[in-house]
């Protein structure tokens, strides 16, 4: 494998010697893969895909607003009998406090994902309701909601959230946003990990379907198959692939650009040196 590394990123002219062993490439191709996406990994799993800066920034949101919530005896109550959903957002998350009962919570969380999904474009929402928390989260497009437990496994029992102007009040709504991120951040990232590695991979396959497609395309007169360039392409772009997760927190576009360029340069010269080898100079006339 590391033969295959070394010609990938300093001879490419040599990759045409390891296309032979079609297993051998697919699993080249998953550990490329795995190093493609490992930016992404590392921050879902170091953060469960929740900045710690949201907290503060719905926290700061709250701050001199009346909600009339209380939590006692592990059970959230609605102190003014109003029934009102209270819902406070920022660009990145949304909390919102719902008179939801657990007598009628299947059929009342519906109605109220409904209300609160008009509400807000954050993608992330903690909705508040009688006994425990939920989560609705999109993520890829897609809309899950989770159940994240009950105020009696986050352990933040006794507390009220009438006034926010009170520092008290404040840090006791905070205690309550991390007893929950805490086991949000465990359900993400085992939601989120299989569904990142296969977005991945299918990202990869499409990053080299197109370069692959464009040679064959100009190139048809040396009767290389499609196929053959593309499994290639899979270690031609190595380079690229390894220059875009090291260089991730500091590379521009200009600077992935010039490694694509570099890339390409490389299966174009793989291209020709298996043209030669396999004796292949056919060209159309």
């Amino acid at each position: 494998m590391y033969k295959r590394y070394k010609a990938s990123i300093l001879k490419p002219s040599a990759i045409p010697l390891y296309i032979n062993k079609k297993f051998i490439s697919i699993v080249y191709f998953l550990i490329l893969g795995l190093i493609y996406i490992l930016p992404n990994l590392v921050y879902v799993i170091s953060t469960g895909g929740i900045d710690a800066s949201y907290f503060i920034d719905i926290v700061d949101e709250l701050r001199g607003e009346e909600i009339n919530y209380s939590i006692i005896d592990n059970t959230l109550n609605e102190l003014d009998g109003k029934g009102e959903i209270k819902s406070f957002s920022t660009e990145s998350i949304q909390i919102s406090f719902t008179p939801i009962k657990e007598t009628d919570f299947e059929t009342d969380l519906r109605e109220t994902f409904k209300e609160i999904g008009t509400f807000s474009t954050a993608p992330i929402k903690i909705i508040l309701t009688e006994k425990r928390a939920i989560g609705l989260f999109s993520y890829q497009g897609l809309l899950m909601d989770l159940n994240l437990g009950t105020y009696e496994e986050f352990n933040i029992d006794g507390f009220s959230l009438i006034n926010t102007k009170s520092e008290k009040e404040l840090n006791n709504f905070s205690r309550l946003l991390h007893a929950i991120h805490d086991k949000y951040k465990t359900i993400i990232i085992l939601v989120t990990i299989p569904s990142l590695i296969i977005g991945g991979l299918a990202a990869l396959a499409l990053t080299l379907l197109i370069p692959s497609f464009v040679l064959y395309i100009f190139n048809r007169g040396f009767g290389v198959k499609f196929g053959t360039i593309y499994h290639m392409s899979i270690y031609a772009f190595t380079i690229y692939i390894l220059a875009s997760t090291l260089l991730f927190m500091y590379a521009t576009t200009f600077v992935t650009l010039i490694f694509e360029i570099i890339s390409f340069v490389y299966l174009s010269i793989a291209m020709r040196s298996y043209v030669i080898h396999k004796g292949g100079f056919r060209r159309e006339l």
